[in-house]
């Protein structure tokens, strides 16, 4: 699949079900989160069925099944072991997203740089030098370098010339 048609299926594709991603992207995955899926008609029943047979399968429970029985919050997941294989599928909760829009109150800053363990590491504002000052002065300084020694004393000059 070309990078232009997987990243305009990205954006606009349905993903709501493993069947509705193409197979050169399905191949691709590495970490997979598979939510619930309610079987009601005949293609339903399939989409369950090829959703959990993409899974390593996990003696202690059947992913088909579980994946019609998962509750909100719950996902069947599966991650890449340290050698790049896929896990067994496991049965997990999900922590919804903590956030909101808006900005934080004075206290609620407070209360979470005082329960941060970096506390007292990042507290202290540094203003350190950036590349482009540093590079600046060098340029500066090499200039002035440069202008003093091409400047050739009096002295030295009436020796330079030829006869």
């Amino acid at each position: 699949m070309a990078v232009n048609e997987l990243r305009d299926f990205l954006e606009y594709g349905n993903i709501s079900s493993s069947v509705n991603i193409p197979d050169a992207v399905l191949g691709q995955l590495g970490h997979r989160i598979q939510h619930a899926l309610r079987a009601f008609t005949p293609r339903d029943q399939k989409a369950v069925k090829t959703a959990a047979e993409t899974f390593r399968r996990n003696p202690a429970f059947s992913a088909e099944a579980a994946i019609t029985e998962l509750g909100t919050g719950e996902a069947l997941v599966s991650f890449l072991d340290d050698h790049g294989r896929p896990e067994m599928v496991e049965r997990a909760w999900i922590f919804p997203p903590a956030g909101r829009i808006g900005p934080l109150l004075p206290e609620e800053r407070a209360g979470i740089f005082a329960a941060s363990p970096l506390r007292g590491k990042y507290d202290t504002m540094v203003d350190r030098w950036s590349a482009y000052e540093i590079l600046s002065g060098r340029a500066i300084r090499a200039a002035r370098w440069a202008s003093r020694t091409s400047s050739t004393p009096t002295c030295c000059a009436a020796s330079r010339r030829s006869p």
